[in-house]
């Protein structure tokens, strides 16, 4: 590594990043935006163009420095496949330029744990339809020590298939999860993909959810211990035309974990910001602000400070969480499965002599439970009061059962005790009941 690359390491500080003064109306409308940042938490690949030091327009790069703190930094050793930097792409940024014949990569990419590894895919790119007819923007592979290919379902690839240009999470020779629209379409797009685990997998387009589903048939197996990693093609396959990339790559960020909700709308917000894009992102509702009026006008009387019906507290989102006698009232991103939601939706509560919360109420209620419950407060989950008494807990039916002493030998000779198999049971006694002698 040059001089020149390890210098900007050290200059650059997760989680500090250099925004532009002149952005997008769009972008503007994202409040709070200058203080967002890219989440550190399970970070291993950060790829942006801007951090590439002493670079000149139209110069080819041996390497693109990862940021993330692991070192995990893609080069390319061949003249011809290095890719071109330029200095004003997208929203005025510098991105990397691929060509139909360029890639990066790295033969042993760490972070990963060798399991069913969940991971965060984020990239900002622009691509025009044409080129290869499969292309790569992102491939990650596992493969034994020394092997030519990686392993058939041990890892993951971005990218496209049969000239349709709509971006797939594809598992390695295994089953693909497609999104709905295209977007090789010559214009700068943020593109999420993310895996969960338990075979189910996500892909956002600028911020809008366009799939949520689960792969079959040919599974995903996790990763092994070596896992390679390439940048505009899958690794090794140097001589495979159709499978290049064509288009510019400004920010590559790769996550060992699903983000949040909020994750997701703090690093959306600051990449739509930073590249000047149009994207769906929009300030979350939050807690303090925009849930607790409306509790505390509609719900407080009996649920709050003095009175808590059924045990119930609505003045935070900790004590929601906790719950009443019949449990949680919320489920943190799914309010499908929020009973506060439920009972709100059938008119059930407020009781009868009190206003029913508006439509747009109940949906603002809604999108916070959806958007993981952002809120100030520092949530803390206390387990709930226990219901059982330790009288309850003497009862013989919490008892665990000791067998009594007896000979089972007594019993194995059909002619010496004549029993049936239900008899045979009834007279194996535990030891809260009276024994009997087996019969002669």
């Amino acid at each position: 590594m040059g001089t020149g690359t390890r210098s900007v390491l050290q200059r650059h500080v997760i989680p500090l990043l250099v925004l532009l003064p002149s952005l997008a109306c769009d972008a503007r409308d994202l409040a709070g935006a200058d203080t967002l940042t890219v989440p550190v938490e399970g970070l291993v690949l950060w790829l942006d163009a801007a951090s590439i030091a002493a670079a000149t327009d139209g110069m080819r790069l041996t390497a693109w420095p990862d940021l993330s703190g692991l070192k995990n930094h893609v080069s390319q050793d061949d003249d011809r496949h290095r890719p071109i930097w330029r200095p004003s792409v997208l929203g005025g940024q510098p991105a990397v330029q691929f060509r139909g014949n360029q890639l990066l990569d790295r033969a042993a990419f760490t972070g990963f744990t060798p399991v069913d590894q969940p991971l965060h895919i984020t990239i900002v790119f622009q691509a025009p339809p044409g080129g290869g007819t499969a292309q790569r923007l992102i491939d990650l592979q596992s493969r034994q020590a020394g092997a030519a290919k990686g392993e058939d379902r041990y890892g993951f690839w971005v990218g496209f298939q049969s000239r349709r240009y709509i971006p797939r999470l594809g598992i390695v020779n295994g089953d693909e999860g497609e999104a709905t629209t295209p977007i090789w379409d010559s214009k700068p797009h943020l593109l999420e993909l993310v895996y969960k685990g338990n075979q189910q997998f996500e892909i956002h387009i600028d911020g809008r959810t366009e799939r949520e589903s689960q792969y079959g048939g040919r599974k995903y197996l996790g990763l092994r211990q070596q896992v390679t990693l390439a940048i505009g093609q899958h690794f090794g396959l140097e001589d495979h035309a159709p499978t290049y990339f064509t288009g510019d790559i400004a920010e590559v960020i790769v996550h060992r974990r699903a983000l949040t909700k909020s994750e997701r709308f703090e690093l959306g917000s600051l990449l739509t910001k930073k590249y000047s894009l149009q994207t769906s992102f929009k300030p979350l509702p939050q807690f303090e602000r925009d849930i607790r009026p409306i509790l505390a006008a509609n719900c407080f009387s009996c649920h709050g400070e003095k009175v808590r019906e059924a045990g119930l507290d609505l003045r935070t989102v900790s004590a929601m969480l906790t719950g009443g006698k019949a449990g949680p009232v919320i489920v943190r991103g799914r309010p499908e499965y929020s009973e506060l939601v439920a009972v709100l939706e059938s008119g059930k509560m407020p009781p009868d002599d009190a206003e029913p919360l508006t439509t747009a109420q109940v949906s603002l209620l809604r999108e916070w439970i959806a958007a993981d419950t952002p809120a100030i407060e520092t949530i803390v989950v206390r387990p709930p009061a226990a219901t059982v008494t330790e009288d309850d807990r003497r009862h013989w039916a919490w008892q665990m059962p000791v067998r009594t002493g007896c000979d089972l030998s007594e019993a194995t000779t059909r002619g010496s005790c004549e029993l049936e198999f239900f008899g045979f049971c009834r007279e194996l006694k535990w030891s809260w009941r009276k024994r009997r002698p087996l019969r002669s």
